[in-house]
């Protein structure tokens, strides 16, 4: 009897498992803005050093931290010196 009972719940849990599971897939998800406003967010950076790397690689480097969505880039923190006028420029 208890053997019967266990098949038959089996038989009937398994599809409405998956039923279950994919109908999770079609809700819709709520408003993000609703919660965190596009002016509080923090905007996403990146420090980049191209001194570091041959100058035919920086453009493949650009690429990629446009592409990965980084809003500013800090670079060039440690070139000064060879940029900054001194004196006797």
């Amino acid at each position: 009897m208890i053997t019967k009972i266990f098949n038959t719940m089996n038989k009937y849990t398994i599809p409405l498992l998956i039923i279950v599971m994919f109908s999770g897939f079609t809700v819709k998800s709520q408003d993000i803005s609703r919660f965190f406003p596009e002016k509080d967010l923090i905007t996403t950076g990146i420090y980049y050093y191209p001194e570091h790397w041959n100058e035919n690689q920086w453009e493949r480097d650009i690429k990629k931290i446009s592409d990965m969505g980084f809003e500013f880039v800090h670079l060039a923190e440690f070139a000064w010196f060879k940029m900054e006028l001194t004196g006797l420029d």
